[in-house]
């Protein structure tokens, strides 16, 4: 791969952040507020990890995860929570 490329974690973390971008408009636009709301609070994390790493940084995961809770408390939602939960219980 020639330098000038991107890695293929940053492809991949850039590719999570337009599809996020792309749900968020469609839901939009299909007036799926629910959908939007959360593509809205969480398409800023990939990028936020690749410009990390594209620094040569290690991700501060703990304020992208503090960043996220907040979008969604701004937006009077709960789902932060009770993703965290559910995922906790999984673990």
């Amino acid at each position: 791969m020639p330098s000038d490329d991107i890695d293929d974690r940053e492809l991949l973390l850039k590719m999570m952040a337009c599809v996020l971008i792309d749900i968020r408009s469609f839901a939009y636009e299909e007036k799926q507020m629910r959908l939007f709301h959360l593509a809205d609070c969480i398409h800023n994390a990939p990028n936020a990890i690749a410009s990390a790493w594209c620094d040569g940084n290690e991700p501060d995961y703990g304020a992208i995860l503090l960043d996220i809770e907040r979008r969604f408390q701004r937006k009077g939602s709960d789902r932060f929570s009770e993703l965290k939960s559910q995922i906790e219980a999984r673990t």
